[in-house]
């Protein structure tokens, strides 16, 4: 099973050049903050809104395609896709809700039983929306969206309506959920965490098209374009010029060949280490910001415009405070962690 996606769609201030394309029983992310076109994206595969132009096939099935005149409705297109805020009937029960999405008849009363089991939702059989959790509702919705077997699942930022607790109680269920699905799914979401859960191939969207695309793991570890690091809050990003430094940080940098010509250079929080004098370079902390667990220093430079953001634990930000204070603390940033980023 594969979808096709090429389209583009124009909007008053905005346009929309998708390509896309999954591979059998994979989970594709698509990564972008809002705006950025990856919803409608999602909307124009269901057949909710017609592209202007492009094409979109679905296991060898064309579902749009502008030059043939092919615009599927979306009953017709045997997708599933859920909004982020579950869009259940409110009027229904648990297994009414359920047995809207079944498109067999004759599976009916099997495929209630199936997603409820599935679902971990035995026992909230006659309850309505407002009697359940987040976490509850987004099982229903799961379960109404399965119960029809689509081809596909499209899901719509799932976790948005959640906070951080019915977040982690629902994990292994949408997990379990996804892997017993048996065709691919595209999960949009501007959450990389979400991403780096449950996809196994990451597209990053910005400004309406895509900019990158990779196996998940690797593309959230180490992005290519400066787009991709700013949606994974990457803090320290500085302009190279064509010898290799950076301006902002008053420090110059020697790309791999492979990153010739890059025009950025970033690195995470977590990667600048504090180190001797002999193996770094001279900073001083001007601010720190602390969080429950850990904490952030902003580090100074010495020519310096833009400063550096180190992320760290509280017992290490107290003992690198006591060392800038006595002019004695340096910094380093690890080649093996740096990022060339290109535009």
């Amino acid at each position: 099973m594969s979808l096709l996606v090429d389209i583009r769609k124009e909007f008053q201030g905005f346009s929309l050049n998708m390509q896309l394309e999954t591979e059998d029983k994979e989970v594709l992310g698509i990564l972008g903050e809002s705006g950025s076109g990856k919803s409608m994206t999602l909307r124009c595969i269901a057949g909710i809104v017609k592209p202007d132009s492009g094409k979109i096939v679905l296991n060898g099935k064309t579902l749009f395609d502008s030059e043939k005149g092919i615009n599927l409705p979306p009953r017709s297109r045997n997708v599933g896709l859920m909004f982020q805020n579950y869009a259940l009937f409110p009027h229904m029960t648990v297994e009414q809700n359920i047995a809207a999405g079944v498109r067999d008849k004759q599976k009916h009363e099997a495929q209630i039983a199936k997603m409820l089991r599935l679902l971990h939702l035995e026992g909230l059989e006659i309850r309505r929306p407002w009697q359940l959790s987040g976490g509850q509702q987004q099982r229903v919705a799961l379960a109404r969206m399965m119960a029809a077997e689509p081809e596909i699942l499209l899901l719509d930022e799932p976790f948005s309506a959640l906070d951080g607790r019915l977040r982690q109680e629902i994990e292994s269920d949408f997990a379990e959920a996804l892997d017993t699905f048996t065709g691919p799914a595209v999960l949009v979401s501007h959450n990389f965490n979400e991403i780096y859960r449950y996809s196994t191939r990451t597209a990053v969207v910005s400004g309406g098209k895509k900019v990158e695309e990779g196996g998940t793991k690797s593309l959230l570890a180490s992005p290519e374009r400066i787009a991709s690091a700013r949606l994974l809050c990457c803090p320290n990003l500085a302009k190279l010029d064509n010898s290799g430094y950076a301006p902002d940080w008053n420090l110059h940098f020697e790309p791999p060949a492979a990153k010739e010509g890059c025009a950025w250079v970033g690195i995470f929080g977590g990667d600048i280490e504090f180190c001797a004098e002999w193996d770094g370079f001279p900073v001083k902390i001007r601010e720190i910001s602390e969080t429950l667990r850990e904490a952030t220093v902003r580090l100074e430079m010495k020519g310096a415009r833009e400063p550096l953001y180190a992320t760290c634990s509280k017992t290490q930000a107290e003992k690198a405070l006591q060392l800038s204070s006595a002019g004695a603390l340096f910094a380093k940033l690890p080649a093996t962690k740096l990022l060339f980023l290109q535009d």
